[in-house]
């Protein structure tokens, strides 16, 4: 499971000018049972969204699955059957998938995990966003911003291990012009209408590393035409495998590897809090984007101003 990783803001709809503001205790405060109306609305594509809170800047990000096919299979020597699930669930009872948030306690950034048929991170905008709508701040929206990373070639050269690599080939280069001609058999300009770029994908035996071929690959080719270049390699030779990427920028993360719920949270905590690149990744995005307090969203720091009789809840058009 990868833990990729946001930083975020806010953005004007008059004049798109973007501000960042701190929303940890908005975030802590939107999931107390004084905004427990407001949790009750917040829906996605016909299911509910919920922000439920763990320990520490943790919580689980669900979205119910209510509208899904999903059978309860039961597995015998003689046959197999499948059943409704939903017959087992009482009245105030959903399915639901969940994500793992969390909230980085000093840099203003949060890593974001889930499996194949958990939420996204766009549907935890648009959840933060239905806040906003409710609570009838309809001026600004919340926008996540994806934090990228890439590598230098010289970088890359101290890559203890190397494994499959890709290699992004420009259309209108030598190098793309020869792939053209042996694919298709043909240096007619007409057929480059139709092709983006040449992907070129080197994959190690079994048990085997590409280390050395890549690195040696890496010295000899020339630049020109390369239109990116992606390793799945290590760092270190005890870390898990993740992509580094030379000349194109990739997604921030990091590779979680438990599956047990608590061990989950102790990982992303340690993986979020270890990670070298977020510190210097978070601030070249904060000289980008000026900081501005925002008092309708200060105010709900605190739980108890989501009380019905201090802010007015505007329902969402279903």
């Amino acid at each position: 499971m990868k833990l990729n990783y946001f930083t975020y803001c806010f953005e004007k709809f008059e004049d798109k000018s973007q501000f960042r503001m701190e929303i940890n205790d908005f975030i802590k405060s939107s999931t107390s049972n004084e905004a427990l109306p407001f949790a009750k609305q917040n829906r996605h594509s016909g299911e509910n969204l919920y922000l439920l809170p763990v320990v520490n800047s943790f919580y689980l990000f669900v979205q119910t699955k209510d509208r899904e096919i999903i059978k309860r299979i039961e597995k015998k020597d003689d046959e197999i059957k499948a059943y409704e699930i939903q017959s087992l669930l009482s009245k105030d009872e959903s399915l639901g998938f969940a994500s793992y948030v969390y909230f980085h306690p000093t840099l203003r950034v949060f890593g974001f995990a889930s499996r194949v048929l958990s939420p996204k991170f766009t549907a935890f905008q648009m959840y933060i966003n239905n806040l906003l709508v409710m609570l009838r701040i309809q001026d600004i929206s919340f926008v996540v911003h994806p934090l990228k990373t890439e590598i230098t070639k010289n970088q890359a050269m101290t890559l203890p291990f190397i494994g499959t690599t890709r290699f992004l080939v420009r259309k209108d280069s030598s190098l793309g012009e020869s792939f053209k001609e042996f694919f298709l058999g043909s240096t007619n300009p007409n057929d480059l209408e139709v092709i983006e770029s040449f992907e070129i994908i080197i994959k190690p035996a079994s048990r085997k590393s590409l280390t050395d071929t890549i690195k040696k690959t890496l010295v000899s080719m020339e630049d020109d035409g390369i239109k990116g270049i992606i390793l799945r390699g290590k760092q270190n030779l005890e870390d898990n495998v993740k992509d580094f990427y030379i000349h194109s920028a990739g997604a921030l993360y990091d590779e979680i590897k438990s599956t047990e719920e608590s061990k989950v949270f102790d990982e992303i905590k340690e993986k979020i809090e270890n990670n070298v690149e977020l510190k210097d990744k978070v601030e070249e995005y904060e000289q980008e984007v000026p900081e501005q307090m925002d008092d309708r969203i200060a105010y709900l720091y605190n739980p108890a101003n989501w009380a019905s009789d201090r802010v007015c809840l505007l329902p969402l058009s279903q």
